[in-house]
């Protein structure tokens, strides 16, 4: 990647959760303007999600594998096992489910939506990616080679081809809280600001 191309990328990490918002904005509109009742079913969708960012979350030792916190050990273990950004898979999940929860859209306009959420996250991972195989080496590339990059099986029953030493050990869960519950309450707030808006009188 170029210098330009770099700095994009840069840019677009330092404002992921304002694109995010803006995404969600457009969802919120759209809610404001439709008559469609909610689908309190996509509430599942956005729980499974949630849980599933909360359990990932155990086994990184920051925020995520970008923060201050992650710069001692590489987060391969449980759900690291099986996709290489857990972390925003489990963002996407709760991005189809408060689509679902909206219910405002139309097909295409929602899998629209969807898709500029998919790109926004899958640049965030390979952005994410550049920087570890650069801070890592061989320690990472060689996790890059056998673990899918969204979900999937392993390429080989070891796991990583190397663990380093530094490998991360699960966290409890009320350290797991302290990193990850902004983004849960974020999570929750979306949703409840889609049900006011299907609620208030216009």
């Amino acid at each position: 990647m170029g210098s330009r191309g770099t700095r994009l990328a840069e840019r677009q990490f330092a404002w992921r959760g304002w694109i995010l918002a803006i995404l969600f904005a457009a969802l919120a509109w759209a809610r404001w303007r439709s008559d469609q009742p909610i689908a309190p079913a996509g509430l599942a969708v956005v729980a499974a999600g949630a849980w599933f960012r909360f359990h990932a979350g155990r086994f990184i030792p920051g925020h995520s594998n970008l923060s201050r916190l992650a710069g001692s050990a590489l987060a391969l273990g449980g759900p690291y096992r099986f996709s290489r950004h857990p972390l925003y898979l489990s963002n996407l999940i709760g991005v189809a489910g408060l689509i679902l929860f909206a219910n405002c859209l139309p097909l295409w306009a929602a899998a629209l939506l969807f898709a500029f959420a998919f790109a926004h996250h899958d640049a965030l991972a390979r952005t994410e990616e550049r920087y570890l195989a650069a801070t890592w080496g061989e320690a990472y590339l060689g996790y890059l080679r056998v673990t899918p990059m969204w979900l999937g099986k392993p390429r080989h029953s070891g796991g990583p081809a190397s663990a380093p030493a530094g490998q991360f050990r699960p966290a409890g869960w009320a350290q797991t809280w302290k990193r990850q519950g902004a983004n849960l309450a974020n999570c929750a707030a979306g949703a409840l600001v889609l049900w006011l808006l299907a609620i208030v009188p216009r």
